[in-house]
């Protein structure tokens, strides 16, 4: 009889010190090594990640502005690109056809800043540089100014870039105001083609450039057609009254007498417009021959030399 007893207090012992064991001593070591974390939902496919890049809607402005605070303003984005514009909720975007097509000029005009190889830079700033005219000099100073940026022309200009240009023509009409001369100011936009804009600045004696209003009017009206549609020759007392002359898409002709007054033409027939019809006029009202147009690289040179140690030190 005592034995039934015994095996039935051995077996609550045995019962009491398994409940007794901690449930973490249960598992295996080998089971905590295989334990997994739960992974991230990975997408669906390698191109679901453009969706979080994709324009918010109105909804979303609020937390738009909150998101886009670290943006530049869209006036400094102006500067660094003239193509970008805002969409009305802080986001710069392209104007694409404008754009690309610009982009395209510039990686092909050799007058854009970093492609210029021109040694005959006497000067240069932030937006603008001066350099003596290789070619076709009609007068002993001759000069082209152009932007660093690629502008079709002076009407494209920002705000900024156009007060500087202006401020830049009237330093070279005071540099040359000492020694009794004044400046014509030329400048041609033709819009098929798209080029680098630039200025001839033809230095001559007061003389000349007191007679030239007169050549140019008569110049003008003889080139202008008969059934013309726009009005041939247009006054313009000075050089900021220009755009609100002429709208940025016309094709125009502006001769600019030391910054005081000039004309603008309208050239309604691109092929027919000679591209030195300007330097043509003032040719002739000074009595210089063809032959005296092409000078050699030494003039040049000459020029550079002169104009660096006289004017532009």
């Amino acid at each position: 009889m005592s034995s039934p007893i015994i095996t039935e207090l051995k077996i609550n012992v045995i019962d009491a010190s398994v409940t007794s064991i901690p449930l973490c001593m249960t598992e295996k070591p080998s089971q905590k090594k295989d334990r997994k974390e739960p992974t991230p939902a990975q997408p669906k496919d390698m191109f679901s990640f453009i969706d979080n890049f994709s324009i918010p809607t109105s909804s979303k402005k609020r937390k738009l502005e909150k998101e886009t605070k670290t943006l530049k303003p869209s006036h400094e984005l102006k500067e660094l690109n003239p193509y970008w514009k805002n969409d009305g909720m802080g986001i710069p975007q392209i104007e694409d056809t404008k754009y690309y097509e610009d982009v395209d000029a510039m990686n092909k005009c050799k007058y854009c800043w970093l492609r210029n190889s021109s040694k005959y830079i006497v000067d240069s700033n932030d937006d603008i540089y001066c350099q003596v005219s290789p070619n076709k000099n009609i007068a002993k100073y001759q000069f082209i100014i152009r932007t660093k940026k690629h502008y079709a022309s002076s009407l494209e200009l920002d705000n900024i870039t156009c007060r500087k240009l202006t401020a830049y023509k009237y330093k070279l009409v005071e540099l040359f105001c000492k020694e009794k001369y004044k400046i014509v100011f030329l400048e041609h936009f033709l819009k098929k083609k798209n080029d680098h804009f630039y200025i001839e600045c033809i230095v001559l004696k007061k003389k000349y450039v007191d007679t030239a209003d007169i050549y140019f009017c008569k110049a003008i009206s003889d080139i202008t057609e008969e059934w013309a549609t726009n009005v041939s020759l247009i006054k313009v007392e000075s050089y900021r009254e220009l755009r609100s002359v002429i709208p940025k898409n016309f094709s125009f002709f502006n001769v600019n007498f030391n910054l005081q007054s000039g004309y603008v033409h309208v050239i309604e027939n691109e092929t027919k417009f000679d591209t030195q019809f300007g330097l043509n006029v003032l040719s002739g009202m000074i009595s210089k021959g063809d032959n005296e147009w092409n000078r050699d690289a030494f003039d040049a040179q000459k020029m550079y030399d002169f104009a660096k140690k006289s004017y532009f030190k």
